[in-house]
């Protein structure tokens, strides 16, 4: 996984040798999250968030507004909806959101 985000600290499960999910921060970015869809409702990618969050005390991301279940998914893991803005790679709509030990 690393090879494909070398400026960032990637963390991943895996099984047998085979990638299962892997979470990938920049900063306090949280750039990437992927579980494989076998593998999903199975709370991987709750696990990847709650480690990055106990590495973090301020985490941000942003999350297309056309995927209501990656929005829901991330408001129950404690980030909260900061505004919706235009992905400056695609112009998607998005929405930014940010998570804090000292929540707002």
């Amino acid at each position: 996984c690393h090879e494909y985000f070398p400026e960032c600290e990637v963390w991943w499960l895996e099984e047998s040798g085979h990638l299962l999910a892997f979470v990938a921060l920049h900063g306090d970015e949280l750039s990437a999250l992927f579980v494989t869809a076998s593998r999903q409702r199975q709370c991987l990618g709750e696990q990847l968030v709650r480690f990055a969050q106990r590495r973090r005390s301020y985490l941000e991301l942003s999350v297309y507004a056309k995927n209501p279940r990656a929005l829901a998914f991330y408001r129950k893991m404690g980030f909260v909806p900061m505004c919706l803005g235009a992905c400056v790679n695609t112009d998607e709509a998005e929405w930014h959101l940010r998570w804090s030990v000292n929540r707002p």
